[in-house]
């Protein structure tokens, strides 16, 4: 066997961040990002088969494949001060992450004529969203009570097929590899609350 390949990679993160002060109590913040990731490849691969010196068959396969992906990621946070050691905060973050990762087949003779063809198409989305609400409040100088929830969905959709096609025909369906596509869900959700007591002796009992 032999074998020669090119390879092109492109990789990047862009980040922005915002502050901004509603009021003297209260802020609110957020960040958003974009991620790029991109990795193709084309491939020649040389086969030949030989028994005691002589050529048996021999055939190229031309092999063109597409890896990529892309991200965002976004955060939006507020926070209001009551007064010292009363808060109250939301925080909510959504992510998305699309990927592909498809090739394509060409199988050919020693006079570079194409016997068939083959494809893989193979398509990823993933969501994700948080959302988070936190409380906490003094009672007089030695008690205080916190209390929160929070959510968090994800979605992933993934789409996979194998077709084949004689040199000059339309692609169809490869019986031997079906495809398929599946859609899953996941719903998170949870609550929480905490009492805190200090004593006299500075001893902290917390629920």
């Amino acid at each position: 066997q032999n074998q020669e390949g090119n390879h092109f990679g492109m990789f990047g993160r862009y980040n922005i961040g915002l502050d901004y002060e509603l009021a003297k109590n209260q802020s609110l913040s957020g960040t958003l990002a974009f991620g790029l990731r991109s990795f193709d490849r084309d491939q020649i691969l040389n086969s030949s088969s030989f028994l005691n010196g002589a050529l048996l068959n021999s055939s190229i396969r031309d092999i063109s494949s597409i890896d990529r992906s892309n991200s965002m990621d976004a955060n939006v946070d507020y926070i209001r001060t009551f007064k010292p050691g009363q808060e109250w905060s939301v925080s909510t973050q959504f992510s998305q992450n699309k990927l592909i990762n498809n090739f394509d087949s060409d199988l050919l003779n020693i006079s570079n004529e194409i016997l068939s063809r083959q494809k893989n198409i193979n398509d990823n989305l993933n969501t994700e969203i948080t959302v988070q609400s936190d409380y906490v409040s003094p009672i007089g100088k030695k008690q205080q009570i916190e209390f929160g929830a929070k959510g968090v969905f994800r979605t992933v959709e993934s789409e996979f097929e194998y077709l084949l096609a004689n040199p000059t025909g339309s692609f169809s369906s490869d019986a031997r590899n079906p495809s398929g596509y599946l859609n899953y869900s996941q719903n998170v959700m949870a609550a929480y609350a905490s009492y805190l007591f200090s004593t006299k002796k500075k001893f902290n009992f917390k629920l």
